[in-house]
């Protein structure tokens, strides 16, 4: 089953509840939250918070879609990597609480610049394949976000599905970011193609300009991008819809033109930018 729903951690000055109340006024039927929102990790409750929360959504007729883990494997030392492993198993046992099996995760940030780029493959590589050992048994998946600089490339994030060898790691595709990073439209269809079968959630994004954005994925690799990042990437963000829809076989079920206006017409947000959600179940 398809919902489409929004992401909690989009609508600034709003609490979990108020959000809950207008994300059901407008019609959504689920979300995306963050780890904590559901769990205190220095007050470990052993999910008890995590129910409480599916429980208040489920009274406005919303369900959680997958909740964001806030990992970083990009780890300048051993005992940090272990430790971000070590948390990472502890989410993934918290998550389903909230109802969904899904976790949305990030390769990693590489805060402080303090790892050379080519030890961040090894790395990410290592991480989710031992997170890869315990995935059954916790009966969770994950989805990959192409978010940031480290994981922002379709052909890399299906490189690391066909090593890591699990049919639990999947993307979260977020049809935005790949253009924000400077991919051509032609590459995004490329990676929507090969991505596609391995989607377990998404992130459906509309902009007016990226222009704003120009040199923003530069500065965060520390003036030393990964990929040329093309010139022409600026203006209508949305790559391809219809691309995006085929691709997925219809197995995501997008909203239609007029569903998509009055949803954007009731939005608490401003500005150039909104965000919803797709899942697929």
């Amino acid at each position: 089953m398809s919902t489409i729903g929004v992401i909690h951690y989009n609508w600034p000055g709003y609490d979990l509840e108020g959000f809950a109340r207008r994300a059901s006024e407008i019609g959504y039927k689920s979300c995306e939250l963050q780890i904590g929102d559901i769990w205190d990790e220095a007050n470990d409750d052993g999910g008890r918070r995590a129910e409480a929360v599916r429980d208040m959504l489920a009274g406005y007729g919303i369900a959680v879609s997958a909740v964001a883990a806030g990992n970083d494997f990009i780890q300048a030392q051993r005992s940090n990597f272990d430790a971000q492993i070590a948390r990472y198993r502890r989410v993934c046992e918290i998550i389903p609480h909230t109802g969904t099996d899904i976790i949305r995760s990030d390769g990693g940030w590489n805060r402080g610049g303090l790892v050379t780029e080519d030890l961040w493959d090894g790395l990410m590589l290592e991480a989710f394949q031992r997170c890869a050992e315990f995935l059954e048994t916790l009966n969770v998946r994950i989805a990959l976000d192409n978010h940031g600089v480290s994981t922002n490339d379709g052909d890399w994030q299906l490189s690391l599905i066909e090593r890591v060898g699990s049919t639990r790691l999947g993307v979260n595709l977020d049809t935005m970011n790949y253009r924000w990073f400077g991919h051509d439209l032609a590459k995004i269809d490329h990676f929507y193609e090969i991505i596609a079968p391995h989607t377990f959630h998404t992130h459906m994004k509309d902009a007016f300009d990226i222009a704003a954005h120009r040199g923003t994925a530069q500065r965060l690799q520390g003036g030393r991008p990964r990929r040329r990042r093309n010139p022409s990437a600026q203006g209508a963000c949305v790559p391809a819809p219809g691309r995006l829809r085929r691709c997925l076989h219809g197995r995501i079920r997008r909203a239609g033109n007029g569903r998509r206006d009055r949803l954007r017409k009731m939005s608490p947000l401003a500005g150039g930018s909104r965000r919803l959600i797709e899942t697929r179940t």
